[in-house]
């Protein structure tokens, strides 16, 4: 992919977006379907657009800052501060463009977003239905018994 300038992304909205073939290097899935196709057009159908060109900013920050410092450390923070939807989209297109580094910004998003809730709060955070029985519940309380100091 070195001799390739650009790489388009096409989204599942049909949004193209052109980028540097570095960026598209930085993610192990894009790079193996232009090596494998020899191709120029990288169709993304579960990546919308929008979620997409928040990828692409994490990738070209990353590219012209390769370097940890205390700078990137805040732009991480602060570019990972978003809404819920978009914080589930790009962990998503992250585990799935395999982008580890980003993925695992925006996991750590999440776990930040958790931390030190019970049960019921994350349920509320992340509107996930109880579809528990009550001795269900009940078995899975005494099973991770283990876990119970470290919730509210």
């Amino acid at each position: 992919m070195s001799a390739k300038k650009t790489i388009i992304l096409v989204s599942s909205d049909n949004e193209q977006l052109t980028v540097n073939a570095n960026i598209a290097n930085m993610s192990n899935t894009i790079k193996q379907i232009v090596e494998k196709n020899d191709k120029d057009t990288v169709e993304l159908k579960n990546i919308s657009g929008a979620t997409l060109k928040k990828v692409i900013e994490y990738c070209y920050y990353h590219l012209e800052h390769p370097s940890p410092s205390k700078d990137t450390e805040q732009w991480d923070l602060a570019f990972a501060k978003v809404d819920q939807e978009t914080l589930l989209d790009v962990i998503m297109a992250a585990h799935f463009l395999e982008i580890k580094p980003l993925s695992e910004l925006f996991c750590k998003a999440v776990a930040n977003l958790i931390e030190g809730k019970s049960v019921q709060e994350i349920r509320q955070t992340f509107s996930i239905k109880n579809d528990f029985s009550p001795e269900q519940e009940e078995q899975v309380r005494n099973e991770y018994k283990w876990t119970e100091g470290k919730t509210k």
